[in-house]
C-alpha cells in the first residue's frame, strides 16, 4: 500500500521477489478504482536490505474539474531592475484553450491598480503550468492573480482561483497562537507564513494570536492615541463595546503585534485585517497602530457569514480537521465569492443578509429557464436559512427535473447577527415595511441585474411583502438601500415600478381581521406578555411562550387556546418592539389589509385541518380579503392539509409540489390531481 496526496491506495502488480533479485521488472500502478492506470515503470530489485522505491505522478486519479493557485506556489525574484513573478497553476481534470490568468499590481497607500497584465494559456488535464510576468515592482506592494479570469471553465471549486501576495521581502516573526482549538495552530501559522518568515529566534516582530494569549496586556491600554481593552471576554474600543462574535482588533505596539477577537470569528476577522494592512504591520520601521473590526466591517461580516453557512455551522467551534479546513478556507477566501451578500438599510445603515442559493450549486443550476429571481422571505422567528429547504427545491427544479431552474434568493429582515445583537436597533414593524424589506428585495435586483422578482413570503414575511410592495409598487426616486458593487463600494439604489411580477403569500400575517386560536390568545394575554417582557430589546419564541403560559392555564378547558402560542415556529430572536407591534396589530379590529393594486399573478395559501381552513394563527378572513381584493390578472387560493398548521407549511411537500412549482413557472394545474385537492378558488 502506497499513499499519495491524490489518493490513498495504489495496487502494485505482484511478482516473486526472492527469485528475481537483480532482474528488471515492470511495476504497474492503478488508481483505487482498480481500472485506471497511473503508470508503468521498470526497476531492478537488489538485495541490499534496504527499500527500493519508485515515484509515480498519479494526478490522473483525481476526478475533479478544477484550476487552482496557492500563494505558496507564487515566486517573486529580482531580475535586474525588475521582478519576475511566476505562478504555478495546478490543473486537474481540465482541457481548455485561452484560459486567462490575470495579474494585477496594487499600491497599498493609494489603493489603486499600478499595472495589469493578462496571459492566455492552453491547459491540458493534469499538466500544471507556470505563468510569468516581468514587472517593475517599485510602486507595487502586492500582486493579485486570478486564474480563469473570464470564467470559461465550469469548475467544481472556484474559491481557489485567486491569491494576493506581497512583493516585498518578508519580515522575520515569532508567532504564538492561543485559541480553544489546537487544530487551528498550524492553520493560522501557515496562513501568516505566506506573508512573514516564521522564526523561533532572531525575530523582528512578535505576533500573538488569540484572545487567551497571556501576552495580551491587561486593563485599559492606549496605542496610537486610541484606547482599547479586553475584559470579561469583550473588546472595548474607544469606550464602545459592541459584543459581536466577529468583533476583532489588531494592535502593533513596538515590536509586538496582538491579534484577537471576541470569539474565534473575531480572531479570524482580525487575522484578515492584519494581512490586509500588512504594509503597516510587517515592516521594521512600522509605527504603533490599531485596526478594529467593527459591527459594520464588511470583512468581519464576511467571516461570520462564511463560518455560519448551513454547510459550515455543524463544524463550527469543533476541534476537528473539518473545522480547520473551514478556517483555512475563510482565511484565504475572496470576499466577493460568497453566496451570502449584504445590503444596508436607508434609515439606519443596518446590515442585512441575503443569500443566492444557486451560487453554491453546480454550473448546471446556473442556466436559468427564467432570469427573473425568486425571493423567499422567512417567518416571524426565522432567519436567513429558514426557507432554504424550500428554496433549494425551487433553485434546482426538483419537480420538473431541471426544466425550470430558477435564480433563487433568501432574505433576512430579522433574526440575523446585525438585527438581534445587544447593540442592535429595537426596530419596529414599520421599519421592516418601510426600510428592511425594500432594501433586501432591491438588493436582489441589483446583485442579479434584473428589474423584477417573484416573491414567496411565509407568515410575517408574507405580511411584510404584501404591505411593503403595496406601498412602493409605483417605484421610488429616493434611496431605499445600499448594495456592494464589484469594486467593493456601497452604492445607493431606488426601486423600479412594478418590481414584483408574481407573489406567493403562505399564511400571511397581515391585518389579523377575524379570529384564530392565536388571535384569541393575544387578545386576552398580549398586554401581559408585553409588560412581562418590558426591558428586553430582543427576545425569542421561548420568552413569549414562557410569559404567556404564566398567565394562561393550558389545563383549563376554558383556556384551551393557550397552546396556540406554540404554533409559531421556533428559531431566532426578534426585537421587542416588533412583538409589541404584532400584538397591537392583532388587537386593532379596525385596520385593513392592502389590496395588492399592481401584481400580475397571485397565489394565497392556507392550511386546512380536515374540512376547516384554519392554520391556528392566521384568520381565514384575512386570506379571503387579500384574495378577493387583489387586482391580479390571474390568482389562486390554495390549501395544504396539515395537522401541525402554520409552522409546518413551508416544509409540507405539497407546498412545493404542486402549488409553488407550477405557479412560479406558469404551468397549468391539472383538474383532478391539483385543482380538486389543492385549489379552493381561481380567477
Amino acid at each position: 500500500m502506497i499513499t499519495t496526496q491524490y489518493h490513498k491506495q495504489i495496487s502494485i502488480k505482484a511478482f516473486n521477489w526472492l527469485d528475481n533479485f537483480g532482474s528488471s521488472k515492470n511495476i504497474n500502478v492503478k488508481c483505487n478504482d482498480n481500472a485506471t492506470f497511473c503508470g508503468t515503470k521498470s526497476s531492478t530489485i537488489d538485495n541490499n536490505n534496504d527499500y527500493d522505491s519508485l515515484s509515480f505522478d498519479c494526478s490522473i486519479c483525481i476526478n475533479k474539474t478544477d484550476l487552482l493557485i496557492k500563494t505558496s506556489d507564487v515566486t517573486i525574484r529580482s531580475n535586474g531592475s525588475r521582478s519576475n513573478i511566476t505562478a504555478l497553476i495546478t490543473v486537474e481534470k481540465v482541457n481548455e484553450n485561452n484560459v486567462v490568468v490575470d495579474f494585477r499590481g496594487l499600491n497599498s497607500q493609494t489603493g489603486k491598480t499600478t499595472q495589469n497584465e493578462s496571459k492566455r494559456i492552453n491547459v491540458a488535464q493534469y499538466v500544471n503550468q507556470n505563468v510569468s510576468v516581468l514587472w517593475d515592482t517599485n510602486v507595487t506592494d502586492f500582486v493579485s492573480i486570478t486564474v480563469d479570469f473570464t470564467k470559461i471553465v465550469a469548475e467544481t471549486d472556484e474559491s481557489n482561483n485567486y491569491i494576493k501576495k506581497s512583493t516585498r521581502p518578508p519580515i522575520k516573526a515569532y508567532i504564538e497562537v492561543t485559541t480553544d482549538y489546537s487544530v487551528l495552530e498550524n492553520t493560522i501559522k501557515n496562513f501568516l507564513g505566506q506573508y512573514v518568515q516564521e522564526v523561533t529566534s532572531g525575530q523582528e516582530v512578535n505576533i500573538y494570536v488569540g484572545r487567551k494569549n497571556s501576552n495580551i496586556p491587561k486593563g485599559q491600554q492606549e496605542t496610537d492615541r486610541k484606547r482599547w481593552k479586553y475584559e470579561s471576554n469583550l473588546i472595548t474600543y474607544t469606550s464602545k463595546s459592541e459584543g459581536l462574535p466577529y468583533n476583532g482588533i489588531v494592535i502593533r505596539a513596538g515590536t509586538n503585534i496582538y491579534v484577537f477577537g471576541n470569539e474565534i470569528d473575531g480572531d479570524i476577522a482580525a487575522l484578515r485585517k492584519l494581512v490586509d494592512n500588512q504594509e503597516f504591520y510587517f515592516s521594521k520601521s512600522s509605527s504603533d497602530r490599531v485596526d478594529y473590526v467593527s459591527e459594520e466591517d464588511l470583512d468581519g461580516l464576511f467571516v461570520f457569514d462564511y463560518l455560519h453557512t448551513d454547510e459550515n455551522q455543524g463544524k463550527y467551534r469543533q476541534n476537528t480537521d473539518n473545522f480547520g479546513k473551514v478556517v483555512e478556507n475563510v482565511l484565504n477566501s475572496n470576499i466577493y465569492s460568497l453566496a451570502i451578500k449584504r445590503v444596508l438599510t436607508a434609515n439606519d445603515n443596518t446590515s442585512l443578509r441575503l443569500k443566492n442559493i444557486n451560487a453554491e450549486l453546480s454550473p448546471k443550476f446556473k442556466n436559468f429557464s427564467n432570469p427573473r429571481p425568486v425571493v423567499l422571505g422567512h417567518g416571524l422567528f426565522g432567519n436567513l436559512f429558514g426557507m432554504e429547504k424550500l428554496g433549494l427545491k425551487i433553485a434546482t427544479d426538483q419537480k420538473f427535473q431541471g426544466k425550470y431552474v430558477r435564480d433563487t434568493w433568501l432574505i433576512e429582515y430579522s433574526g440575523g447577527p446585525n438585527t438581534e445583537c445587544a447593540a442592535c436597533p429595537n426596530y419596529r414593524y414599520g421599519d421592516l415595511i418601510d426600510y428592511y424589506w425594500p432594501a433586501l428585495v432591491g438588493g436582489v435586483l441589483k446583485y442579479s441585474n434584473q428589474n423584477k422578482v417573484d416573491y414567496v413570503g411565509y407568515s410575517s414575511g408574507a405580511g411584510l411583502g404584501l404591505k411593503s410592495y403595496e406601498k412602493y409598487y409605483q417605484g421610488t426616486s429616493n434611496t431605499m438601500g445600499y448594495y456592494l458593487n464589484s469594486s467593493g463600494q456601497w452604492v445607493n439604489f431606488s426601486l423600479p415600478a412594478n418590481f414584483v411580477e408574481q407573489m406567493v403569500l403562505i399564511a400571511p400575517m397581515a391585518a389579523f381581521n377575524g379570529t384564530s386560536r392565536f388571535t384569541s390568545l393575544v387578545d386576552r394575554y398580549g398586554n401581559e406578555t408585553i409588560q412581562a417582557l418590558n426591558g428586553k430589546t430582543h427576545l425569542g419564541r421561548p420568552d413569549i411562550v414562557r410569559e404567556t403560559l404564566k398567565v394562561c392555564n393550558p389545563y383549563n378547558p376554558l383556556e384551551w387556546d393557550c397552546q396556540a402560542i406554540r404554533g409559531l415556529p421556533e428559531g431566532s430572536n426578534i426585537s421587542y418592539n416588533f412583538w409589541v407591534d404584532i400584538v397591537r396589530e392583532v388587537q386593532n379590529k379596525s385596520n385593513s389589509n392592502p389590496k395588492l393594486t399592481s401584481i400580475n399573478r397571485l397565489l394565497v395559501m392556507t392550511a386546512s385541518f380536515g374540512t376547516v381552513e384554519d392554520d391556528f394563527v392566521v384568520p381565514e378572513n384575512d386570506l379571503t380579503y387579500i384574495y378577493s381584493n387583489s387586482n391580479a390578472t390571474k390568482k389562486y387560493k390554495g390549501r395544504i392539509y396539515s395537522v401541525l398548521g402554520h409552522k409546518e407549511l413551508p416544509d409540507q411537500s405539497e407546498t412545493y409540489d404542486p402549488l409553488l412549482s407550477k405557479f412560479l413557472n406558469n404551468v397549468t394545474y391539472s383538474f383532478f390531481f391539483d385543482k380538486v385537492r389543492y385549489i379552493l378558488e381561481e380567477d
